[in-house]
Formats: C-alpha cells, structure tokens, sequence
C-alpha cells in the first residue's frame, strides 16, 4: 500500500485476493490486526479489526481458514505463555468476532510463535517459532491436522513445558 507505514510481520491474502489481513502501528497502542478491501484496483482504507481481537498488546501474522470464519494471529498479549503466542477466534452470527483462545501445546511455548497456517487442500499445516532456537532463528514445523482436540491432563508445568518444546514428536 504505497504512502503507509511498513506493515510489521506477515500479510494474508484470501485467495479471492478480495482483501488484505495484517499488523499496522497504532499510535500509543502497538500493532493491531487491520483489514483492507479491495475496490477495483485499488484498496480502500485501513479498518482495524475489533477490540476482542485487538488488545493493547501486540498482534501479528493474522491467517483466516477459507471457511472466512476461523482467524488464527499471534499475540504478546498478558495471559500467555511467553512472548508470542498462538490465537483463534471466529466470526460469530452476528458479525463479530468471539473472544480469542490462546492455542495449547505444542503451538504454544515460552518462546515466541509466530504464526501458524493450515493448507485444508493438502491437510498440512505449520507453525514457525523459535523455541530451541540459538538468538535471531525460527524454525518451520509442519504437521497434520488433527479433528479432534486432546487435552494434556495430570502433567506438571515442568512436563508441560518439555513437551512444548516438541524435542519428541511422539511425545506432542
């Protein structure tokens, strides 16, 4: 978008390329997720997405499932594992988004994960992060989907926190 300011970290782009999702800086609150429409050929103004989603933290790397509905991000926000974590929220029935859930292990740890995506044609899906990681790396995890949660149950934080750290994909 020339005359903006640098978008800070991933854009997402529906396939329909009808519109835009992705962090802008907003003075004295940090960056929140904005969306653009296309008109065109051109783009209309920036719209921040709701405060249920924005806080006055950092939000990043937005990525929406193609049923328009499921919005995955990052955020640094209070309440979170350490650093960046992992989001989800969905569009509800009447247009707005629900409160977001922080994402559980193995996407989320006490480093920071950046985004996560789901390619729902060839049913893989990554997350980028830089647990176990030397300073200023990130690595690209891949994995399949799984229908059905399960939850980690009568683990202490320390057995939370090494199978966060994905050093056994069994174990995840």
């Amino acid at each position: 978008f020339p005359n903006q300011n640098k978008a800070v970290g991933g854009a997402y782009l529906p396939e329909r390329n009808d519109r835009a999702l992705y962090a802008d800086p907003i003075p004295e609150k940090g960056l929140d997720l904005v969306t653009r429409h296309r008109l065109l050929n051109d783009w209309d103004n920036a719209e921040p997405l709701s405060d249920i989603i924005n806080s006055v933290s950092d939000e990043v790397n937005p990525y929406l499932l193609s049923d328009g509905t499921t919005l995955y991000f990052a955020s640094n926000r209070p309440g979170g594992m350490g650093g960046l974590d992992l989001y989800v929220t969905r569009l509800g029935k009447n247009g707005n988004y629900l409160l977001p859930n922080r994402l559980n292990m193995p996407f989320n740890s006490k480093g920071n994960d950046y985004f996560l995506l789901i390619d729902e044609f060839k049913n893989r899906g990554y997350f980028a992060t830089d647990r176990n990681q030397p300073k200023g790396y990130a690595v690209i995890y891949t994995f399949l989907p799984n229908p059905n949660t399960v939850l980690v149950q009568g683990k202490s934080l320390k057995e939370l926190n090494d199978l966060a750290a994905i050093r056994s994909i069994r174990a995840t």
